[in-house]
């Protein structure tokens, strides 16, 4: 959000009594905390069997005239202009339809709430009262829980097929895991595992694949939470195969790092560059070799996007077979 500028929205709350209470919304940046906040003001009231707003009366102004009062409604629509382009230009459009033929457009519009506020997926009833949205209409909870129940397993493979051969492009791959904790007791993939944050909670793993070069998300996939990584990579290569992703070049760090994963990978023909952790005896010795041959040469000198870096790279064996070893050094 640029300086200075503030964006107005109507939104509603329902009271414990029932009446469901009309607010003048300003969002404004807030230079001290580096966040969006807003300021309410009630404006009304919902009218229940009309459905129109009546707003306050000022103190001391007189009642209008019956069939004398206007109304009018506040509805967003920046959030679906930028998106709307966006999904077209990548084109996640096309292929929601090509899968979703008859969700899509509600699948879009809990999306577009998803990237714009960021809540809770049961608040986007009266998010999509107030705003433009694919779906163009109010989109109530208990259409977005029939609608999850309609986005299968063999759906969402179908949806990631199609978006890699979309998206097929000479590039690199990389593929990671990242845990959530969770306090919920309803999520059967929640377990306890290596926390990542340190937190003493369950939680899930959520693996995804993505282009290294245009940033995109290509494919994910949630795992127990007890699952290590290097536990899941096989599973996962083949999973790859079935959504037919090919050509990998897969990038991975040190937590994918094994023995049996390399000689996996290997069998398979995959291209792949993986960090390797310093409890391996040769990652080691490479970096006693490097450091005693001096790294800090200018014939090591590489400058990647605005870090400079040392690097030295070899040729070596991996069982026979061709295995580069790469080091490098950043001041």
């Amino acid at each position: 959000m640029q300086r200075g500028i503030v964006v107005a929205s109507v939104v509603f709350v329902k009271a414990a009594n029932g009446t469901v209470y009309a607010y003048e919304n300003v969002s404004y940046w807030d230079k001290q905390t580096k966040t969006t906040k807003h300021k309410r003001k009630c404006i009304g009231h919902v009218e229940e069997a009309s459905g129109d707003v009546v707003p306050n009366h000022k103190k001391g102004a007189k009642e209008a005239p019956a069939g004398a009062r206007q109304f009018c409604s506040v509805m967003g629509i920046g959030v679906s202009l930028l998106l709307d382009r966006i999904a077209d230009k990548i084109g996640l459009t096309g292929t929601l339809r090509a899968v979703f033929a008859e969700d899509w457009q509600q699948i879009m519009t809990c999306a577009y709430y998803l990237v714009s506020e960021g809540s809770a997926l049961s608040r986007v009833e009266h998010w999509s009262a107030t705003n433009s949205t694919p779906y163009g209409g109010i989109l109530t909870s208990q259409r977005v829980s029939e609608l999850l129940t309609r986005i299968t397993s063999e759906r969402q493979v179908d949806f990631f097929s199609k978006w890699v051969d979309h998206n097929r492009k000479d590039e690199y791959y990389a593929m990671d895991i990242t845990s959530i904790s969770t306090y919920s007791g309803l999520i059967d993939f929640a377990r306890y595992g290596y926390n990542r944050d340190k937190e003493k909670l369950p939680q899930v793993n959520l693996l995804m694949v993505s282009g290294e070069t245009s940033h995109m998300p290509l494919y994910f996939r949630g795992l127990p939470g007890s699952i290590k990584d290097v536990s899941t990579l096989c599973e996962t290569l083949e999973t790859l195969d079935v959504i037919d992703a090919k050509r990998l070049h897969l990038v991975m760090d040190k937590g994918f790092y094994s023995k049996a994963n390399i000689d996996e990978m290997y069998g398979k023909h995959i291209r792949f560059l993986i960090g390797v952790p310093f409890t391996v005896g040769y990652a080691n010795e490479l970096v006693k070799i490097a450091r005693a041959e001096g790294i800090r040469s200018h014939e090591n000198y590489k400058r990647v996007f605005d870090d400079e870096i040392y690097v030295k790279s070899e040729l070596t064996k991996w069982n026979g077979r061709r295995f580069y070893t790469h080091v490098y050094f950043d001041s």
